[in-house]
């Protein structure tokens, strides 16, 4: 698969592409997820099997390489509150 998708601590989801090595989408609902996921896999089914643990995707993100500072903090903000430290 060339996206990963997580289920973020702040309970909505997250996507990961590998073609863009970024975090792509954050804060979806499990609606907006899902049909995210169709569109890239042609099919819902695999949706909840797909879902990859939220720290190896937190783990793929570098901030300032594969994702701006200001996205990086914001998406920290969102899913805790607080700056995150894995």
């Amino acid at each position: 698969m060339s996206v990963y998708f997580a289920k973020q601590p702040n309970e909505l989801y997250c996507r990961f592409s590998k073609a863009a090595d970024s975090l792509t989408h954050w804060n979806m609902t499990r609606k907006e997820a899902i049909i995210l996921f169709k569109l890239c896999e042609g099919t819902e089914e695999g949706f909840d099997t797909g879902l990859i643990k939220f720290d190896e995707l937190y783990d793929m993100l570098v901030a300032g390489e594969n994702i701006n500072m200001e996205d990086y903090y914001n998406f920290q903000m969102d899913c805790y509150g607080e700056e995150y430290e894995n």
